[in-house]
C-alpha cells in the first residue's frame, strides 16, 4: 500500500512563521468589520516608504549597511516578525501562494507538489491544455472530471489529497481574512476559492508582504549556509539591506533594533500564566465575540493550533534546519 502524504506535514511548512514566531509577537488587538484592512494601507501610492532627508535635503538612507552579519539579519528578520499584522498576512500570503501553485516551494524547500502529483497521475494523451496558465485549485475539477478517473485509483488518491487540502486552505484563508478585517465568517464563507483568493489578493500592500516574505526567506536560507554568523562581509549587506527595504515598504515607520542593545521586548517571557487561553475562533459560528483577540489566541487561530501540533514533533527537526528567524 502507498503511503499517503501528511497532510498535516505540508500545511506546518506553510506556518513555518507562526510555529517559531509566537514568542516573538507583540501583545496586540485584531479589530474586525474592515479597521485592520485600513490599518494596513499606510505607504505612498507606489506602496515604498518615503526616504527620510539630511540637512540639504538630499535623501538618506541611514539605515542601509555596507557590511552585515549573519546574525543581524536574524535580528532583523525578528523584529520584522513584530510588525503590525504581519503574522496574519504572511498566513494569508502562505496560503494563496499555495492554492495557486499547489506548492510551497516560492518559500520553503523540499515542500511536496500536489499539482504535479495531479498531472503526472493523468493518463498519456491526456488533453491538459491550459493547464499551466490555471491556478492548482482550478486543475482539480478538471482532473476529476478525466475519462478514466473513475478508474484510475492514482489519479483518485492524487485529486482527493489535493481536495483536502484545498478545503484546510480555504478554511484557514477565512479564518485570516475575517481577522484581518475583510468580513464576517457567515459571508467569507459563502465565497468560493477563487473569490477568497482575489479578495486576500486585493488587500492593502499584498504584494508587498509577498515581496517581503521571499526576501525572509532567501535571507534565512542564505544565513544557513554561514559558517560565522558573526563575521561581517558586504554580501551580509546585500540580504540585510534587501531584507530592509521589503519591510519599509510594507511599513514605512518601521526601525531594526540595533543588535548591541539588549532585548527589552514586552515578549520576554514571565512567570505571569494569566490570560493564555485561546479564545473561540469563530469559525464555526458567529455568536462568539470576533470584536479583538490577544495576538497569541490570533496565532493559534491563524496557524490552524491542531494542525501544528500534530505536525510539531515530525517537524521539529526540518524546522530548526530551514528558518532561523
Amino acid at each position: 500500500m502507498t503511503k499517503r502524504i501528511n497532510k498535516a506535514q505540508i500545511l506546518a511548512s506553510l506556518s513555518l512563521a507562526f510555529i517559531l514566531g509566537i514568542a516573538a509577537i507583540p501583545t496586540a488587538t485584531y479589530a474586525t468589520d474592515g479597521a485592520v484592512v485600513a490599518s494596513l494601507d499606510q505607504t505612498n501610492d507606489e506602496g515604498v516608504a518615503p526616504a527620510s532627508t539630511d540637512q540639504t535635503g538630499n535623501p538618506t538612507e541611514s539605515w542601509k549597511k555596507t557590511t552585515a552579519t549573519g546574525a543581524e539579519i536574524l535580528s532583523l528578520g525578528r523584529d520584522i516578525d513584530k510588525i503590525s499584522n504581519y503574522t496574519l498576512m504572511s498566513g494569508i500570503v502562505y496560503q494563496v501562494e499555495y492554492l495557486r501553485s499547489g506548492t510551497c516551494a516560492k518559500f520553503e524547500a523540499n515542500c511536496p507538489n500536489l499539482r504535479s502529483n495531479i498531472v503526472n497521475a493523468m493518463p498519456s494523451g491526456s488533453d491538459m491544455t491550459g493547464w499551466d496558465q490555471k491556478s492548482f485549485y482550478e486543475i482539480v475539477p478538471l482532473a476529476k472530471a478525466s475519462a478514466d478517473y473513475n478508474t484510475n485509483t492514482v489519479l483518485q488518491k492524487a485529486v482527493g489529497e489535493a481536495e483536502s487540502m484545498i478545503d484546510d486552505l480555504q478554511l484557514n484563508l477565512i479564518t485570516n481574512l475575517h481577522y484581518i478585517g475583510a468580513g464576517t465568517v457567515s459571508d467569507l464563507k459563502t465565497k468560493t476559492v477563487a473569490e477568497l483568493v482575489t479578495m486576500a489578493e486585493a488587500l492593502p500592500k499584498y504584494a508587498q508582504y509577498d515581496t517581503l516574505e521571499l526576501a525572509k526567506r532567501q535571507a534565512t536560507a542564505y544565513v544557513a549556509g554561514l559558517t560565522n554568523e558573526n563575521e561581517a562581509t558586504a554580501e551580509n549587506a546585500k540580504y540585510y539591506n534587501d531584507l530592509y527595504t521589503a519591510a519599509l515598504a510594507v511599513d514605512a515607520a518601521f526601525v531594526a533594533t540595533p543588535t548591541n542593545l539588549p532585548d527589552t521586548s514586552v515578549n520576554t517571557p514571565t512567570d505571569d500564566k494569566t490570560n493564555t487561553k485561546a479564545p473561540n475562533t469563530g469559525i464555526f459560528g458567529d455568536g462568539e465575540n470576533k470584536t479583538a483577540i490577544a495576538a497569541v489566541g490570533g496565532l493559534i487561530v491563524v496557524a490552524a493550533a491542531s494542525m501544528i501540533i500534530a505536525a510539531r514533533k515530525t517537524l521539529k527537526r526540518k524546522v530548526q534546519k530551514i528558518r532561523k528567524f
